[in-house]
């Protein structure tokens, strides 16, 4: 039986010439994780309410402004460690924050008190480093900088929350700064410190937290066809069951195989991006939180689209549009982070010519692929069923033709990657250490 201490001293996980335990997911982690589904729930409802590219953009501002927050305490958990009885009451205030937001998802009526609720969720983050800073002498400067643009996000947030409801186009403005300011951090961090001041981050944590948001993201689809079907039916809305039922399985297939072409691909922590480089690291994680925002997008464009099947109407331009623009953007950031891990990887360049043109081929058709759902802004296709079929039916194709890639190419690929772990292995540390870095 552990115990668990009034007040203590954080720990550092780990330093550079330390060797990383594999990380996992702390339970507060997962039940802050249950919240973010209820915030990606509230977030594309509100985008179902106001189908419009206003619409769109307070859905970015409420995206953003969760998925920073959640990303904020995975900065912090990934490299330190706290179980006393004072860092679980500034844990509860960071989810109190987290719950005001959630209940407040709507700039329209309750920006001031949206921002209230962030602002509880950075003065959190920061009472953390402040107590990380007093007991860690290694991790004074990471936290000072780190701290610094946590303070300038808290000072933003402040604004909204005096501004009130009245000023819509300040209190977008406000927010936007706020959202740049934490999306630019990950890269000014990285580059600001050198090796001494950063404090490495466990890769295998942080594989499994991103992993994690993506499912979030990707429940919310599940969310809005099964739930969604539950109170329809208690009210006597569903008049068509038999479309209802074809949006239930084209949507089950959608969020099926974008899981698959996430996971199957995903290396190991050996030749990570986060591992490879500072901007490797800074722009993996920019592209992460930005498919996730797309796969959240395409959970609304479902949400328009059983209403669609309800109603017994088409799709609207904005619906139409977005199944378009949130596939296609989903698939751009995903190449966009398989090519930070593995661009200059595989192919290596010590397989058989024959196999690196297959896996040039392999790289033009994904490459290829991610252009193809912007066609649907031309070939507008407004049937609800037939719509989603069709995006559906094009992740599995995708799916299946890079499975017909892999299946030929495994023994090269399982190859690299084995070279790669035991390089790896050989050494303590990569050779330029970036923010997310983690020793091996």
């Amino acid at each position: 039986m552990s115990g668990r201490k009034l007040i203590g001293s954080p720990v550092l996980l780990q330093d550079w010439d330390d060797d990383a335990e594999e990380g996992a997911a702390k339970y507060w982690e997962l039940f802050l994780d249950l919240l973010m589904v209820a915030a990606a729930s509230a977030v594309a409802d509100g985008l179902k309410e106001n189908p419009t590219w206003n619409g769109f953009n307070d859905f970015l501002i409420l995206y953003f402004l969760f998925v920073n927050g959640w990303m904020l305490y995975t900065h912090v958990t990934t490299r330190f460690e706290d179980g006393t009885f004072l860092h679980a009451m500034v844990l509860f205030v960071f989810i109190l924050g987290n719950a005001i937001c959630i209940v407040n998802a709507n700039l329209k009526t309750s920006a001031s008190a949206l921002a209230f609720g962030a602002l509880l969720q950075r003065i959190a983050i920061l009472l953390m480093l402040f107590s990380i800073h007093l007991c860690i002498p290694r991790a004074r400067t990471f936290c000072e900088k780190f701290g610094t643009l946590v303070l300038l996000e808290a000072i933003v947030l402040t604004l909204v929350t005096c501004i009130g409801n009245d000023h819509q186009a300040s209190t977008h403005f406000l927010f936007w700064v706020g959202i740049c300011i934490e999306l630019s951090s990950e890269f000014s961090l990285s580059f600001s410190m050198t090796r001494e001041e950063l404090v490495p981050i466990n890769i295998e944590h942080t594989k499994d937290r991103l992993g994690i948001l993506l499912l979030v993201m990707l429940g919310e689809t599940v969310i809005s066809t099964t739930i969604e079907y539950r109170r329809l039916t208690e009210a006597e809305e569903i008049h068509e069951y038999r479309g209802y039922y074809w949006v239930l399985f084209w949507a089950l297939v959608l969020v099926f195989f974008y899981t698959l072409l996430f996971f199957a691909m995903s290396p190991p922590p050996a030749f990570h991006a986060l591992r490879r480089g500072k901007m490797h690291g800074s722009a993996l994680m920019f592209f992460h939180k930005c498919m996730c925002g797309s796969v959240l997008a395409v959970g609304a464009a479902v949400k328009l689209t059983i209403e669609a099947v309800i109603v017994g109407e088409e799709l609207g331009d904005f619906a139409v549009g977005l199944w378009s623009v949130s596939v296609g953007c989903s698939l751009i950031f995903l190449f966009g982070m398989r090519l930070l891990h593995y661009l200059g990887v595989v192919p290596s360049g010590s397989e058989p010519p024959h196999v690196i043109r297959l896996m040039h081929t392999w790289w033009l058709m994904f490459a290829l692929s991610t252009l193809l759902p912007f066609l649907g802004l031309v070939f507008k296709i407004r049937d609800p069923v037939t719509s989603i079929a069709t995006y559906a039916g094009f992740l599995f194709v995708l799916c299946f033709i890079e499975s017909s890639f892999t299946h030929v190419l495994e023994p090269f690929l399982v190859q690299d990657a084995m070279e790669e772990k035991e390089e790896a292995a050989s050494l303590k540390i990569s050779s330029v250490p970036s923010f997310y870095q983690s020793t091996g």
